[in-house]
């Protein structure tokens, strides 16, 4: 069984403009949503205590390192990026409320 060298195979979406130019959107999308959702990170701090909002920054820092590297890569893991950040930022809060008395 004869395996296909990596000069003979192509990565998917590559194979036309259109599929690069939807790989380069999607990546810098992903990137910028995530950055704009960094302002509802920041609002966090009227519900969540101090140590909470370090703990929620920590994880926007983290998720942001990750969409910046694998921008190029896997840029449709990039655009999952933001709606991942969305649902930690309000399973956090809503955690906090329910279980720990954060109260506006």
């Amino acid at each position: 069984m004869m395996h296909p060298t990596p000069a003979s195979v192509k990565n998917e979406g590559e194979a036309s403009p259109s599929g690069r130019a939807f790989r380069l959107v999607a990546g810098w999308l992903g990137v910028t949503v995530h950055g704009l959702l960094g302002v509802l990170y920041l609002l966090s701090g009227l519900l969540a205590p101090l140590w909470a909002v370090v703990i929620l920054w920590t994880a926007w820092t983290a998720l942001l390192a990750v969409a910046i590297r694998k921008r190029r890569r896997r840029p449709i893991l990039v655009a999952l990026i933001p709606i991942i950040s969305f649902l930690v930022l309000v399973a956090s809060l809503w955690a906090g409320s329910a279980f720990l008395d954060w109260a506006a």
